[in-house]
């Protein structure tokens, strides 16, 4: 049972944009997605999959801290509610900014995140901000420092899809971002977490 059925989803819709830190422009851009596939709807990048791509020496681009923000608008009606969650799945190394104010902080992927958000939003528009940290440059960071040397290089030192940093099937897509939309949900006195079903046989 997702615990989001046990809750309230709040209407509204999401308007996406993205930037590479560093670059003055925003990019409309769409999620779930990630840094290559926002570059490559603003037509800044050729397919990730295709020979022009792989052959481009300097994909300062793809190791480039950046950020996605979304542009939410909640109601008086859901504001109402007397507690209201942030749900979301970014990937590692993130900064979640909620109207300017941090949020939340990820240091791996693979984890659901539920996070009370009540106090920083307000009636009309709301920014939400997803702010990546560069997983190489900090893979890279911390493996320079480590003794010893561990070994599979630095992609040893981020909690983060392994491939990402290159596979015997797949060339190094160093990605980050949101493969679930994000969700704010609203819930009162009480909120359902968990729940599972468990069949058991007696002897008969």
């Amino acid at each position: 049972l997702d615990p989001l059925s046990a809750q309230n989803p709040l209407p509204g819709e999401w308007t996406w944009e993205f930037q590479l830190h560093g670059d003055s422009c925003w990019y409309p851009c769409s999620i779930p997605g990630n840094n290559l596939s926002a570059l490559l709807e603003a037509g800044r990048i050729p397919h990730p999959y295709s020979a022009e791509y792989l052959t481009i020496a300097d994909r300062e681009h793809s190791s480039a801290d950046c950020s996605f923000r979304a542009k939410v608008f909640v109601d008086h009606a859901g504001l109402a509610h007397q507690h209201i969650d942030l749900h979301c799945e970014p990937d590692a190394l993130c900064t979640i900014l909620v109207n300017g104010a941090i949020a939340g902080q990820t240091e791996n992927a693979f984890r659901q995140h539920r996070l009370p958000v009540k106090e920083l939003l307000r009636a009309g528009f709301n920014e939400i901000v997803f702010s990546f940290r560069s997983p190489g440059k900090y893979a890279d960071s911390l493996y320079s420092t480590h003794t010893p040397a561990l070994p599979g290089g630095a992609r040893t030192m981020v909690r983060k899809p392994q491939f990402h940093f290159g596979w015997d099937f797949v060339p190094e897509y160093l990605t980050s971002g949101l493969q679930v939309h994000p969700v704010l949900a609203g819930w009162d006195d009480t909120a359902l977490e968990h729940a599972s079903i468990q069949t058991l046989f007696a002897n008969s």
